[in-house]
C-alpha cells in the first residue's frame, strides 16, 4: 500500500472521529438542556381570586374551581443536579419554599396564609422511580375556612403531582393524618382524585347567635354586642369567639381589647375549664394599665363563660402561663366570669 494511500485513510479515520465527537456533544448539549428544562424550572400554582371574598359552595367540583389556579414558572438552583444525585428529597424541599412565598404577579394570592406553616416536607420514594410527598401543616390548618382548606391542598398536589417522580401528595396536621367525617384517613391523593375525595369538601358550617364583651370608649366597663357567628365542623365555638374577639366590636362606640397582632395557638374546654393559648403579642403589644388589663382579661372570659359548659378560663402565651399580662393582675391563676364588670345600663 502506497504511503499516499495510507495517508488519505488516516485523514478519512479522523474526519469521522471529528464528527462522531461533534454529533455526540450535540446530542449530549440536546440532552442536557431537556434535562434542565424539566427540573430546573417548575411551575407552582397561586389563586387568582381573593379567598375572602369568595363563599365557596359545597356543590361546586374540582372542574368548577380549577380556573382559580394560575401557576407561576420558578426556577430551582441545580435542579437537574439534585435529581441526578438522587436528592429528591432536597428537591421537593425547594419546590416547599416556593409554595410558601407569595406570587410574583401583584394580581394572585398566596395560597397558604401567614398563620399555616408547613412543619415538615419530605419523599417517599414508593418503588419503580416513582413515589409520594408527605406535607405535614402546622395546627393553624385547622382554624382555616373550608374554601382555604381546598384550595391550599389541591394547589399543592397540582405543583408537585407536575413533577414525573411524584403520583400523590399525603397530608397532615401537626403530625396526624387529614381524615374524612367519619374519622377514616384520607391517604395518598393524586390529582385526578381531588374532585371525588370527601376529605377535601367543604365542611357544614352553622350560624350561632353569641354574646361578646367589648369595653365601652371611656374604659368603665364592658358592654354586650350580640352576634351572628358561623362555626364550622372542624372549628370550635369558643375558637370562634376569641377570634371575634380580635376582630373587634361592630359598634363604634365600643373598643378592641385584644391586640390585633395577637395569634391563636390553640383553644380547649377540659372539664369546665376553657384553656386559651395565645401567641406572646398578646402581652407584648398590650397597652397596659391595670383598667385596660383587667377589661382585656374579662372581655375573654365573659365572653367564653356565656357558654354554659364553660365556667373558667386559664390563660397560657405560647403555651405557658404567665404571671402577669400587663404587670397588675395575677395571670397564672384561672378567670371565673365576672358580672361587675358589665355595664348593665348599654
Amino acid at each position: 500500500m502506497s504511503k499516499n494511500m495510507k495517508n488519505k485513510k488516516v485523514l478519512i479515520f479522523g474526519l469521522i472521529l471529528f464528527l462522531c465527537v461533534i454529533v455526540a456533544g450535540i446530542i449530549c448539549t440536546a440532552v442536557i438542556n431537556s434535562v434542565s428544562s424539566k427540573t430546573d424550572t417548575i411551575s407552582v400554582y397561586f389563586l387568582n381570586v381573593d379567598l375572602t371574598s369568595v363563599d365557596y359552595n359545597s356543590n361546586s367540583s374540582y372542574k368548577d374551581i380549577e380556573d382559580m389556579f394560575v401557576s407561576e414558572t420558578r426556577t430551582i438552583e441545580n435542579g437537574s443536579k439534585l435529581l441526578e444525585e438522587n436528592k429528591k428529597n432536597e428537591y421537593v424541599n425547594v419546590i416547599k419554599d416556593e409554595i410558601i412565598k407569595m406570587p410574583k404577579a401583584s394580581n394572585l394570592f398566596p395560597i397558604i396564609p401567614e398563620s399555616v406553616s408547613i412543619k415538615s416536607c419530605r419523599f417517599i420514594d414508593t418503588g419503580r422511580g416513582k413515589g409520594k410527598v408527605e406535607i405535614d401543616f402546622s395546627e393553624e390548618y385547622n382554624n382555616l375556612s373550608d374554601s382555604r382548606q381546598l384550595v391550599c391542598i389541591a394547589a399543592i398536589i397540582k405543583t408537585f403531582t407536575e413533577l414525573d417522580f411524584v403520583e400523590s401528595v399525603h397530608f397532615f396536621v401537626n403530625g396526624e393524618e387529614i381524615t374524612r367525617d367519619n374519622g377514616e384517613k384520607i391517604g395518598d391523593i393524586k390529582n385526578e382524585e381531588i374532585e371525588f375525595n370527601p376529605s377535601i369538601e367543604p365542611y357544614r358550617k352553622d350560624s350561632i347567635k353569641v354574646k361578646l364583651y367589648f369595653s365601652d370608649e371611656n374604659a368603665m366597663g364592658l358592654c354586650e354586642e350580640e352576634r351572628d357567628i358561623e362555626v364550622s365542623e372542624k372549628q370550635s365555638v369558643e375558637m370562634r369567639i376569641v377570634e371575634e374577639l380580635i376582630n373587634g366590636p361592630k359598634n363604634e362606640s365600643l373598643v378592641k381589647d385584644i391586640p390585633e397582632e395577637t395569634k391563636i395557638n390553640d383553644i380547649k374546654t377540659e372539664n369546665g375549664i376553657c384553656y386559651v393559648d395565645l401567641s406572646k403579642e398578646f402581652i407584648s403589644q398590650h397597652n397596659g394599665g391595670s383598667t385596660g388589663e383587667l377589661l382585656t382579661i374579662y372581655a375573654i372570659v365573659n365572653s367564653l363563660t356565656e357558654l354554659d359548659y364553660v365556667k373558667q378560663v386559664q390563660f397560657l402565651i405560647d403555651g405557658v402561663k404567665e404571671t402577669s399580662l400587663a404587670g397588675h393582675v395575677d395571670f397564672s391563676k384561672t378567670f371565673e366570669r365576672d358580672e361587675s364588670r358589665i355595664n348593665k345600663d348599654y
